[in-house]
């Protein structure tokens, strides 16, 4: 129907398609995706992406991303399907998050990101921020090197992420499978690279039920996921695992796990695995502070009527 209604994007997707010229199947099907995706392209960043798609394939990319058109196909199912985006084998699940997240809200920007950096150039955000290219993707599957078997997309942005996340810690090397940033590392991506205005709650400070309100608070939708970590694994690389909440209701959660799929589990689930939410910064995250001298205090506490009210509005610090 959005072809229907506009010849203008219809000529363009029609002359990405005669370009690609391959009959390949999966990016037929990556193009349809793009084109009824939810949360809904707008007409006008459409035509601005298969500008730049189209772009791209006559671009000349750093030897080391190799076929442009491969980047290509990679970055319109990137676009298209979001939730398909994986961390393969590599314990990247915070970078792989964001990158899902700009993907949604920011289709048109995440080109842009993707094409500068396989350029092997740096990529400045809307912020002003610089997000320098890593390149040690190229040494993964070498000798005894890790091969994480992502898709080069993938490698390009997540290992950029990865980079600008813990450039102050570390130099982050795919090859070696580094992985995991810190919750302020995990904001400072999104705040920087999805330009959003986002920053940590976690478990230390708030209660389980206290996170999963703050976590409501906050409104996860398709337009609006919302970057979590769970303890997805009782030990291992996922006990602390980064996902985007998209959907939340009383009975249950939807995520997008950054292993290429979405889940839809009990919300009583997700409550004693919660660990950290990125939220929105000034939240009324419905937390009062309290004066410990304050004599009314004991005397709640001392009532069974009072005290679960008393204690969910506190936080862990003033517990």
């Amino acid at each position: 129907p959005s072809l229907k209604s506009s010849p203008e994007l219809k000529s363009k997707v029609s002359s990405f398609l005669s370009i690609l010229a391959d009959n390949d199947k999966g990016s037929l099907a990556s193009v349809k995706s793009l084109l009824d995706r939810q949360p809904k392209v707008s007409d006008n960043d459409l035509k601005l992406i298969f500008d730049k798609l189209i772009s791209m394939i006559s671009t000349t990319y750093d030897p080391k991303v190799g076929d442009a058109k491969a980047l290509v196909k990679a970055a319109l199912h990137d676009v298209g399907m979001p939730s398909d985006i994986s961390q393969e084998r590599i314990g990247t699940c915070t970078a792989t998050t964001v990158q899902i997240q700009l993907a949604i809200r920011n289709p048109v920007e995440y080109l842009k990101m993707l094409d500068t950096l396989a350029k092997n150039q740096p990529y400045t955000t809307l912020k002003g921020s610089v997000v320098p290219p890593n390149f040690t993707f190229t040494d993964e599957g070498v000798g005894t090197n890790l091969d994480t078997g992502r898709t080069i997309s993938s490698k390009v942005m997540q290992n950029a992420i990865m980079d600008f996340g813990d450039a102050e810690t570390r130099a982050f090397d795919s090859s070696k499978g580094h992985g995991g940033l810190s919750y302020q590392q995990t904001a400072k991506a999104l705040n920087q690279i999805v330009n959003l205005n986002v920053e940590s709650s976690w478990i230390w400070d708030y209660s389980p039920t206290q996170l999963i309100d703050i976590a409501k608070k906050s409104k996860p939708s398709w337009e609006n996921p919302i970057e979590i970590s769970l303890s997805y694994e009782k030990s291992g690389r996922d006990a602390r695992h980064s996902v985007s909440l998209v959907d939340m209701n009383d009975s249950n959660v939807t995520i997008v796990n950054p292993w290429g799929k979405e889940e839809t589990f009990p919300i009583a689930e997700l409550q004693p695995r919660i660990l950290s939410i990125n939220n929105p910064v000034g939240l009324d995250k419905g937390i009062i502070k309290i004066d410990p001298k304050d004599p009314s205090i004991k005397t709640n506490l001392q009532d069974d009527s009072k005290k679960a009210e008393l204690l969910n509005k506190i936080s862990v610090a003033q517990k």
